[in-house]
């Protein structure tokens, strides 16, 4: 009975491999076939169509690096920047250019940034922007390129960290002038009403510092990859 018992077991772990290879093959040969003809609508400009291929694709293998890959570059050329990032990430650099891989992905993450209005936020995607690029130059020292966007994206960050430093201070600077306002009134009485002029002619003055800010915000110097000759045909 004991070598009857063994011999079921075994037959039962035999059984479910083979269930999950089959299942894996399946997998593989859809993910191939969405591989192949999403590429074929890529290659006629259809990258709408080629990026829906694509990610049914990777429903059926979320691993396949060409897929991720393809699927990345297909919506970063449609300018979904919130796909593309996400794409990026899970895909690997070698499963297409590098060089594209990282010069893309980057930018992703800067488009991603200008987008976004909260400055905590749009700091956010410009340091990932940024350590992209830094990988990037750290495996291609030689790419112009990528050394161009990453000096360009850590200028806007360094200004924006500052800027958002200066703001800051601006703001705890008015919290203690308004108090020191409110004491100079208890104690003066009417000459409070020459405090309030005052106070309104700083006003003005720091409206006037804000306005200058944000200069260059409509430049666009980064630098893309090139798109129509780095889709993936590997399966």
């Amino acid at each position: 009975m004991k070598g009857m018992t063994g011999l079921l077991g075994l037959s039962g772990a035999v059984l479910l491999l083979s269930l999950f290879f089959a299942a894996r093959a399946a997998g593989d040969d859809e993910a191939n076939g969405a591989l192949r003809r999403g590429n074929e609508l890529y290659a006629y400009a259809r990258t709408e169509e080629a990026l829906n291929i694509y990610e049914n694709g990777l429903a059926a293998r979320p691993d396949h690096p060409a897929l991720r890959y393809n699927a990345a570059q297909a919506a970063y050329a449609l300018g979904a920047y919130d796909k593309a990032a996400e794409h990026y990430e899970r895909a690997e650099a070698g499963a297409g250019d590098p060089i594209d891989y990282y010069l893309n992905a980057g930018n992703s993450r800067y488009r991603l940034g200008e987008a976004a209005q909260d400055a905590n936020e749009k700091m956010r995607q410009y340091g990932k922007a940024v350590q992209i690029y830094k990988e990037g130059i750290l495996k291609f020292p030689q790419d112009v390129r990528l050394k161009f966007n990453y000096e360009f994206v850590k200028a806007k960050l360094d200004e924006l960290a500052e800027e958002t430093g200066q703001q800051d201070n601006q703001g705890d600077q008015g919290d203690q002038s308004e108090q020191g306002d409110q004491g100079e009134q208890g104690e003066q009485g009417d000459q409070g009403d020459q405090g309030d002029e005052e106070d309104q002619s700083g006003q003005g003055d720091q409206e006037d510092q804000d306005g200058s800010g944000g200069q260059n915000e409509g430049q666009n110097g980064e630098q893309d990859g090139d798109q129509g000759e780095n889709q993936n045909d590997e399966q």
